[in-house]
């Protein structure tokens, strides 16, 4: 998926999935494979936390609606992996804070 046309959101606003409906999958191995990737991801992407439950419990009964939601999940990583804070083992940060705030001790 190095060439997939990305997408702003990670889920379209009809977004309805349901144990009826859409031809079953033939390998459910990479399907349930890339769900539990993409559940790791949602420590650190809380943003699609409540798609990836949805999609998560469906896993018994994958279809290829399932799939196609878990693709558009992807297609939105590629779109935002740029975004976030790069730390290395050599970066130096260094953090400062303001305030105009009194602080007595009487």
């Amino acid at each position: 998926m190095d060439d997939v046309k990305t997408v702003s959101s990670p889920m379209t606003t009809s977004f309805k999935l349901s144990k009826v409906g859409g031809k079953s999958l033939s390998d459910l191995f990479v399907h349930r494979s890339t769900v539990g990737a993409i559940q790791y991801l949602t420590f650190a992407r809380p943003d699609i936390a409540f798609l990836v439950n949805n999609v998560v419990q469906f896993m018994q009964l994958s279809n290829d609606e399932h799939w196609a939601a878990v693709k558009r999940i992807l297609h939105y990583l590629k779109s935002i992996i740029q975004h976030g804070i790069f730390l290395s083992r050599h970066s130096f940060v260094q953090l400062t804070a303001y305030t105009n705030a009194e602080w007595r001790v009487n």
